[in-house]
C-alpha cells in the first residue's frame, strides 16, 4: 500500500463518521430549536418523561405545564429541553 491509498482511506473513514454520526444529530439539534421556537401557551406537549400536558406560559427556556384534568390538575415549571413532542392535531 502506498502513503496515497492510505490518505484515501483515512479521509473515506472521516467521511463514514460525519455522514452516519455528526449529520444526523446536528439535524436533530435544528429539527428540536426549530420546534421549542414554535412553543407557545395551549399547544399539548409530551415531555421526556413520556407524560402529557398543556404549556400554561413560556419564559425563555423555561415554561409551565399543566398536568391532569378536572379537579386533578397540577402545574409543574420545567425547562424547554424537557418537552420532546408537540402535538397540533385538535
Amino acid at each position: 500500500m502506498s502513503a496515497y491509498s492510505l490518505v484515501i482511506w483515512i479521509i473515506i473513514l472521516f467521511g463514514f463518521m460525519y455522514w452516519f454520526m455528526i449529520k444526523p444529530q446536528n439535524d436533530e439539534v435544528k429539527h428540536n430549536r426549530a420546534m421549542y421556537s414554535d412553543l407557545k401557551p395551549g399547544d399539548r406537549i409530551r415531555t421526556t418523561g413520556k407524560m402529557y400536558g398543556t404549556i400554561v406560559s413560556i419564559d425563555g427556556d423555561d415554561t409551565v405545564i399543566e398536568f391532569g384534568e378536572d379537579e386533578n390538575k397540577i402545574q409543574v415549571a420545567m425547562r424547554v429541553d424537557g418537552i420532546e413532542a408537540v402535538d397540533r392535531t385538535k
